[in-house]
């Protein structure tokens, strides 16, 4: 499939929903950490992110591929630009929240014996939890960092693939390149090894990114009738709420039933994330845009960051007031509702203040790239 330049160049900037997905995907996160919802609500919400960064990005490497392809730069200066703008979405907030840890480290001593920061700052953290974290560490609020991870490794490597090979192979590859991880997820999860190894070291968590590629390609080059975008998005959600109440069955939750069923839920993730682009004006896509969960899903990278080292304030205020801990549905409840109201004033601020300012001014430093992409 030849990949027209034009039609990715022109896409919206912004994709109506988007934002409400991601919203949803740090709630789904939140009652997990938080409120003891165990209906697979940090996996779907996990895969999701990591689908629509596929979605998103890997298209911006295609057309950076066609720009090496028409001979307007060459691939050294569009890794360059792509590494660039990850680095400035992605590192000031997180280093400054792994220097404020470390600073603090010594009031930390809860959160395990050995919280791995050498692992954090070079984005192993994945591998720090699957293989080298203690008993006491793992479960802790570190834990959200390895998602992060496995971004970070992907983008690493992607833009030597995609800025090497032809962008109308760029869809195929993504395809084999899933099914090869599909299979090595599967063999994966059918050997004698933890199941937080298969969880985060897993080859699926990168075809998960491939797959939103994918789509992403597809759906930007690619025509359907409006009553097949219906039918994907009903489908697409009602695989995922299947696949969230497969967590009351024991037997779903483990070994290849449980890898099986990952990679349905993950299609079915890149199956709604298509619907939605490509039904803007469904009314689905209009819910998404509710304006407080589409705000959220603004500041949600700052949000997913901050929320499990925001400690359950609501046990503070019982130990002052009343000299003893709160009971467990109190704190599951209103102190976890708390806990998200502060979370999302911190995750405003770190976005008010200081991860919208970088984005503006990158914006300004790649504003005449804009204008060659739009050629």
């Amino acid at each position: 499939m030849q990949t027209s330049l034009r039609q990715i160049s022109l896409a919206p900037k912004k994709i109506l929903g988007f934002n409400g997905i991601r919203g949803l995907c740090v709630i789904l996160v939140f009652l997990w950490h938080k409120s003891g919802v165990h209906l697979h609500t940090a996996e779907i919400g996990v895969w999701t992110f990591l689908a629509l960064s596929g979605f998103l990005l890997i298209p911006e490497l295609n057309a950076q591929r066609a720009l090496v392809e028409r001979g307007s730069s060459s691939r050294l200066k569009e890794a360059g630009r792509f590494w660039f703008k990850r680095a400035t979405r992605i590192f000031p907030v997180y280093y400054a929240l792994l220097l404020f840890l470390y600073t603090f480290s010594g009031h930390l001593s809860w959160a395990g014996s050995d919280l791995g920061f050498r692992y954090h700052v070079v984005y192993l953290s994945n591998y720090f939890f699957a293989l080298v974290a203690p008993e006491d560490t793992l479960g802790g609020p570190f834990g959200v960092l390895w998602t992060l991870a496995v971004e970070q490794q992907f983008y690493l490597f992607a833009p030597v693939i995609f800025l090497l090979l032809p962008s109308r192979h760029h869809v195929a590859f993504c395809g084999v390149a899933a099914f090869g991880c599909g299979l090595g997820h599967l063999w994966l999860a059918s050997s004698n090894v933890a199941p937080i190894v298969v969880y985060m070291l897993s080859p699926w968590n990168f075809a998960i990114i491939l797959l939103g590629g994918m789509a992403g390609l597809v759906c930007r080059n690619g025509r359907s009738a409006p009553d097949s975008r219906v039918d994907l998005l009903a489908l697409s959600l009602a695989g995922i709420v299947a696949f969230a109440l497969s967590s009351l069955i024991a037997q779903a939750t483990v070994g290849l039933c449980y890898a099986a069923l990952t990679i349905a839920v993950t299609i079915a993730i890149v199956g709604l994330l298509g619907a939605i682009y490509r039904a803007q004006d469904a009314a689905f896509t209009r819910m998404l845009e509710w304006r407080p969960l589409e705000q959220l899903g603004q500041i949600s990278y700052g949000f997913y960051l901050f929320h499990n080292f925001i400690p359950n304030p609501l046990g503070k205020i019982f130990l002052m007031t009343f000299g003893s801990l709160p009971p467990n549905g109190l704190k599951i409840t209103v102190g976890a509702a708390l806990g998200f109201i502060i979370t999302v004033a911190a995750a405003w601020v770190s976005w008010t203040w200081f991860e919208k300012p970088i984005i503006q001014l990158r914006s300004r430093l790649f504003r005449s790239r804009a204008v060659a992409l739009a050629e």
